[in-house]
């Protein structure tokens, strides 16, 4: 083999060798569906609050301004200030959207993992 067929090979293959490299994900034995099941599982319980101290009390931003029935109720009548920004046609546009075997953040968190969601 002459030296620039030796060199073209030899740089191919360490190509090949630096594209299988592993890279981490999360799965679960029974499959993706799964796996996304049991994620949002734990984030559920994570972020749940159950974690945090039960004995702080919940303040007012002022205290000096406590929460009056008038103000929850107004707070109650405006239902768009509740709704979000967010409807399930844009989160389902955005998952679709995510390119297979990729993960678009610093979560690892793939496309594959939230389809099934």
């Amino acid at each position: 083999m002459e030296q620039g067929a030796f060199n073209a090979a030899s740089a191919k293959m360490k190509h090949i060798r630096r594209d299988r490299t592993l890279r981490p994900q999360y799965c679960h034995p029974c499959g993706p569906y799964t796996a996304a099941e049991h994620l949002a599982t734990h984030f559920e319980h994570i972020h749940s609050g159950n974690l945090l101290n039960k004995q702080t009390t919940s303040q007012p931003a002022n205290p000096r301004q406590p929460l009056t029935s008038s103000s929850t109720t107004a707070l109650a009548d405006n239902t768009s200030a509740l709704d979000g920004p967010f409807n399930i046609d844009i989160v389902t546009e955005a998952i679709n959207s995510v390119p297979v075997k990729k993960a678009p953040g610093v979560d690892h968190i793939r496309g594959e993992m939230l389809r099934p969601i």
